[in-house]
């Protein structure tokens, strides 16, 4: 009874971040920043709006001024789909959770 009441309000709380923005951290430490769209029972999640982040070593370039240093580079991307195993991390802002996340966890 207590396992279908958490998968209840499991269910509750992802329906209410729906369009949402989240931001996701990967284990290869790319962060993704996109409108939650879609959570799928193998916690795949699909984001649209999506701007990626990942640390590039300069060690790669070879005009680099300061060799061993990383830089951001940034990707646009229309939607993307976040293997649930990659994933390390999500967050949402605070405002969006204090107003859609936690009424449903009081309900």
């Amino acid at each position: 009874m207590a396992d279908d009441e958490s998968e209840s309000t499991a269910r509750r709380v992802a329906r209410s971040m729906l369009g949402k923005t989240l931001k996701c951290t990967l284990d290869d430490g790319r962060r993704v920043t996109g409108d939650f769209v879609c959570l799928d029972r193998i916690k795949n999640i699909i984001l649209s709006n999506v701007i990626e982040e990942r640390g590039v070593d300069t060690t790669v370039y070879e005009t680099a001024k300061k060799p061993g240093k990383t830089i951001t580079t940034v990707r646009n991307l229309s939607q993307a789909m976040i293997p649930g195993v990659h994933l390390v991390k999500v967050e949402v802002a605070k405002q969006v959770y204090n107003r859609h996340v936690e009424p449903v966890l009081k309900h």
